[in-house]
């Protein structure tokens, strides 16, 4: 039921937008109610937030520069390698002098108390009382209300690329059991990733890098999980949402990090075949990956193997 309030919400408002003056943006819900887990983790929470990513309409990425087509209704940027895993520059053609230049992340960025972001928010949470509370990486958070339980909203700006990235494609070829299934690889890639305006972790001095985001392809994921798989998934998210673990393990591991976790363990122990009555196993498994890779240092995130998420989310 979540996954589909989540998505005729995107839909709604994607359609009220595309009448007025801001059709050159997409609004795609992320974080857990994007991924239908809303009410799963909500009942117990006195504040909730929610993630919504904005992709502008008005850019492209593309990957190959032979893809570069010159018109006159977008940007086209072609994404370069970087050295840090994970990121991205953005190159563009500039007129009229010509030559190629990288696109700034932060002239990138709308302005953080810009009349659009106070616009879009307003329209999106019908208060006139929400309030920029300030950045976190490449997220602006507003509080929607000016009562003590009021949601928060963290906003994401995205370019889109439509191609799979190169460094991804270790990801295709990785030997699994059998989840996710190779229809479902098929629709991932087909999917494409984003690119957001921050760089890597501890490189400030670089406003030239993008991270690579694959927030649709996880997304997609977590909404076709069996209910073995979903259940496993939501009791961690519990555990790490109320602290179970204590201030000191959850102050240095992030829940992103729990759920790459368990992408890693529904891929090495096939998801596919899971069954309820193993829900405290499947459990065990990814506070086990956790553990591991503590002690080891470091977490790559599932569809970017050389890109550790303890580097820039624990």
């Amino acid at each position: 039921m979540s996954v589909c309030i989540a998505a005729h919400l995107e839909e709604l408002f994607n359609i009220l937008f595309s009448n007025n003056h801001e059709r050159g943006i997409e609004f795609i819900f992320v974080g857990s109610f994007g991924e239908g887990l809303y009410f799963s983790l909500s009942r117990a929470e006195e504040n909730f937030d929610f993630d919504l990513m904005i992709c502008t309409k008005n850019a492209k990425v593309v990957i190959k520069r032979k893809n570069v087509i010159k018109q006159q209704y977008y940007k086209i940027f072609i994404l370069e390698s970087s050295p840090h895993p994970g990121y991205a520059g953005l190159r563009y053609y500039k007129e009229p002098m010509g030559g190629y230049c990288y696109l700034d992340t932060k002239n990138a960025r709308i302005n953080e108390k810009a009349t659009i972001t106070t616009k879009i928010t307003n329209s999106l949470t019908g208060c006139k009382s929400t309030s920029f509370e300030g950045i976190n990486g490449p997220a602006m958070t507003f509080h929607m209300g000016n009562y003590k339980c009021a949601p928060y909203l963290d906003i994401v700006e995205s370019i889109h690329c439509d191609e799979w990235p190169c460094v991804a494609n270790e990801w295709i070829k990785r030997t699994r059991s059998n989840w996710p299934s190779k229809a479902m690889i098929s629709k991932i890639l087909k999917l494409g990733c984003d690119l957001v305006p921050v760089g890597s972790h501890g490189n400030n001095t670089d406003s030239k890098e993008w991270r690579i985001s694959f927030v649709r392809a996880e997304r997609y994921l977590i909404r076709t999980l069996n209910d073995a798989q979903l259940k496993t998934l939501v009791l961690l998210k519990v555990i790490f949402r109320h602290r179970m673990l204590g201030d000191g393990f959850h102050d240095t591991v992030s829940g992103y990090v729990a759920k790459c976790s368990f992408f890693w363990i529904s891929e090495d122990y096939g998801g596919r075949d899971w069954k309820t009555s193993g829900c405290i196993q499947y459990l065990w498994l990814c506070l086990r990956k956790i553990k591991i890779f503590l002690r080891g240092g470091e977490l790559s995130t599932l569809l970017h193997e050389r890109m550790q998420c303890f580097a820039w989310k624990a």
